[in-house]
Parts: C-alpha cells; sequence; structure tokens
C-alpha cells in the first residue's frame, strides 16, 4: 500500500514520541490496575 507524504510525516513524527512497548510490559500494567493509551502503529505487513 503506498501511503501520502503527509500521512508518513504524522506517522513519523508519533514515532519519534511515542514509547514502543511489548507485551509483557502490557500484561504488567494490566495487572497492576495501571491506566494507559495503547495505540497500534503496525504497518499492514506486521
Amino acid at each position: 500500500m503506498t501511503h501520502s507524504p503527509q500521512f508518513l510525516r504524522l506517522v513519523d513524527d508519533a514515532k519519534r514520541r511515542i514509547k514502543q512497548t511489548t507485551p509483557e510490559e502490557i500484561k504488567k500494567k494490566i495487572d497492576n490496575g495501571e491506566k494507559f493509551v495503547l495505540v497500534d502503529v503496525r504497518e499492514d505487513n506486521e
């Protein structure tokens, strides 16, 4: 899939500012009752 340059800039900006996490870290947050926002930024092929 080909994305527009505007979309690609938006994704690049988000990737610089958002911390990536692992399933294990998410599980710990859930188990600890932490509140968080999970944004799925995977590409189509991931």
